[in-house]
C-alpha cells in the first residue's frame, strides 16, 4: 500500500492550525519536516491570545473601567 502525502501548502496549513492550538509544539512539526531544532521557544505549547472565554475577557474590560 502507498501512502499519500498531503501537498506542501495542505501540510503547512494543518502544521500552522496544531502550533496555534496547542496541539504541537514547532519543534514537533520541524522534526515531522525534517527541519533542525529552534531554540527558546521550541518546545513550548503555544495558543492564540485572543481566543478567551468571554467571562475572562469581561473581567478584564470591568477592571479596566475601575482603574
Amino acid at each position: 500500500m502507498t501512502l499519500l502525502r498531503p501537498l506542501p501548502a495542505e501540510r503547512w496549513a494543518n502544521h500552522q492550525i496544531a502550533i496555534q492550538s496547542g496541539a504541537m509544539t514547532p519543534n514537533e512539526v520541524r522534526h515531522l519536516e525534517n527541519l533542525p531544532r529552534v531554540e527558546g521557544m521550541g518546545d513550548e505549547l503555544l495558543a492564540n491570545a485572543s481566543l478567551k472565554p468571554i467571562r475572562i475577557i469581561e473581567k478584564g474590560d470591568q477592571q479596566a473601567k475601575a482603574e
